[in-house]
């Protein structure tokens, strides 16, 4: 019971990951109940890369840790420390989610450059990578007093991706499906993509009025009050991998990517994404394709064990970790826009309103402590309506209310042409 509780340990904190190179390994890989070092991110030039650190079971928080991340000290009120965990934004971050804390990560090549770390979060390492030499391997360090080890990656040249010939989406049922073409090709091609989303949203009403807890008074709402509009960022990093064996080598025509449904908040006013493919190896390629069917198939009695996943991390004593760092070359991306006229999305999120006579006759104070906002206020019944907050306030919805500066300049992509049969 122990050992399959560690296996799905792993793998559960690698669904969590995004990860990138590797070799093949061969043979069985017991776990007793030792920390096996997980790793995700890879390595990209001219960019801020991320990388992530876990350990496959708890381990203590050094005092250090509460200090710099807990408390008082953060300056955010969600940041803080109890009973032995750390938390940030109010989610917990260790020590049950394991991130492995104190160590570094370095970023170097066999031709001597070296781009050191900073940790950003528990268990989390930016570092600043600058151009990358196309005939030069990369690779990366970690060196952890925890393992009492150093951890290097194989060191691998840069894979460059193809060009993007365009972006595209269609209706397909309920959904919106995005898709991607590639330039023409002439061997097996690896490719990863990752997406960043931007729509723009409605709260279901829109306030007139407000409570004042200072003066005790019900007013307008400012004229620059814009609560009622939002924009909601997404940064996605699913395992999305592809090849083009089924399209006899050549380049991808119009190949799916993910849905959204038609129906689906995207869509309620105006959606953008934009797109980015990189070139991978076949073993970075099969890596993510175990991570993906244990995601489907956890549990299940093809569900791929540690000693089947690839990689390419070792320790200077043979030590295995379990992850694969890739080496992008060069990245292409492509932007797709489109809004509610263009996909008949009917999405509609009802408005409550609320009595103040439902509320047991409350003050307008007690009801505004109680967590509850107005909506509208008539002068002259005094008659008052209250609501929830995320019913008048898109931040609620985890929008932020500052328009992109970008978004009044997309030209919106027009739907994929029906293919005859």
């Amino acid at each position: 019971m122990k050992r399959i509780t560690s296996y799905v340990m792993i793998l559960v904190s690698l669904m969590a990951l995004s990860t990138s190179c590797i070799e093949e390994y061969h043979g069985e890989w017991e776990i007793k109940n030792e920390h096996i070092l997980i790793v995700s991110g890879s390595i990209e030039g001219n960019k801020e890369c991320m990388f992530i650190l876990r350990n496959s079971s708890p381990i203590d928080i050094p005092k250090y840790y509460y200090d710099k991340w807990g408390g008082k000290d953060s300056g955010n009120d969600d940041d803080y420390s109890v009973g032995g965990n750390i938390y940030l934004d109010g989610e917990i971050v260790s020590p049950e989610n394991n991130y492995l804390m104190g160590a570094e990560v370095i970023v170097a090549s066999e031709g001597g450059e070296e781009y050191e770390s900073v940790e950003v979060m528990p268990g989390h390492y930016s570092v600043k990578v600058g151009e990358l030499n196309p005939d030069d391997k990369y690779f990366i360090r970690v060196l952890s007093t925890e393992y009492e080890e150093e951890y290097t990656s194989t060191p691998m040249k840069p894979i460059d991706s193809p060009q993007i010939k365009n972006a595209g989406w269609k209706r397909e049922g309920e959904n919106v499906q995005f898709n991607i073409t590639t330039e023409d090709l002439d061997e097996v091609t690896y490719l990863t993509w990752d997406y960043y989303e931007v729509w723009e949203m409605r709260t279901p009403l829109t306030a007139f009025s407000e409570y004042d807890p200072v003066s005790d008074a019900i007013v307008p709402v400012s004229s620059n009050d814009t609560r009622s509009q939002g924009w909601i960022h997404v940064r996605q990093h699913q395992r999305l991998v592809g090849d083009n064996k089924n399209y006899g080598y050549h380049a991808l025509e119009k190949y799916p990517l993910y849905k959204r449904t038609i129906n689906g908040q995207q869509f309620q006013v105006k959606y953008y994404t934009k797109i980015k493919q990189s070139g991978i190896s076949k073993e970075e390629y099969e890596y993510n394709n175990l991570i993906v069917q244990f995601n489907t198939e956890m549990g299940g009695l093809f569900t791929p064990m540690p000693s089947e996943l690839p990689s390419n991390i070792r320790s200077r004593s043979g030590k295995r970790a379990v992850g694969y760092v890739g080496v992008r070359g060069k990245t292409y991306e492509a932007e797709v826009c489109v809004n509610r006229m263009q996909t008949g999305c009917n999405y509609y999120e009802k408005g409550i309103q609320i009595d103040p006579e439902a509320l047991g006759g409350m003050t307008n104070k007690e009801i505004y402590d109680r967590g509850y906002r107005v909506y509208y206020y008539d002068s002259f019944t005094k008659k008052t309506v209250w609501t929830y907050p995320y019913c008048i306030d898109a931040t609620y919805w985890g929008a932020t209310l500052e328009k992109p500066v970008f978004w009044d300049d997309l030209e919106l992509t027009p739907e994929d042409e029906i293919e005859e049969q």
